[in-house]
């Protein structure tokens, strides 16, 4: 998990995929089936969120993150939020 820096800011990546399942997770997501990545889903949510296992470099403001903002219907800052361990 990324640490907080001395100046109590969150971090802002960069993470990876193992990271972000092991917080959506966290967060009530499951596995879901099918596709060339895995699927999660979540049982209040519509839509799926697609992780590919190759993302080492996600980081706050990239095409990536926006993505993955979209696909779990978080604001970008409640996602920054779970991926440093908070609650949104």
């Amino acid at each position: 998990m990324p640490k907080r820096r001395k100046d109590k800011q969150l971090s802002r990546g960069p993470w990876d995929s193992a990271h972000i399942v092991k917080h959506l997770k966290r967060m009530g997501y499951c596995a879901g089936e099918g596709g060339r990545h895995p699927n999660f889903k979540h049982a209040d949510r519509s839509g799926k969120v697609q992780v590919p296992s190759n993302w080492t470099g996600v980081k706050v403001g990239s095409q990536t993150f926006t993505g993955l903002a979209s696909q779990t219907g978080f604001s970008k800052e409640e996602l920054t939020r779970v991926l440093n361990g908070l609650d949104p």
